[in-house]
């Protein structure tokens, strides 16, 4: 996928999350950065507003690595936590 692809459906990072491109192996590449909610989805809807009680669902940063030297700054990898470590 291209960076406007993946955009188109994430949405445009802010500003202050792109980080510079480096060079890795050969490789110029550059980072973007989304906070997202890996939890499953809930499987039943309420059909009205419950107030929530306790912390808010755990956020996880997620980086997109893009291509820097291709047309359209393909898609390389997407990195994020793993969660047993």
């Amino acid at each position: 996928m291209t960076r406007t692809e993946v955009e188109g459906l994430v949405g445009a990072p802010v500003p202050s999350d792109i980080h510079p491109a480096t060079i890795t192996g050969g490789k110029v590449t550059y980072h973007t950065a989304y906070e997202a909610d890996l939890e499953p989805p809930a499987t039943v809807r309420p059909i009205r507003h419950t107030k929530v009680i306790g912390p808010a669902p755990a956020r996880t940063l997620v980086t997109l690595e893009f291509d820097a030297t291709q047309p359209g700054h393909p898609l390389v990898e997407v990195h994020y936590p793993d969660p047993l470590f």
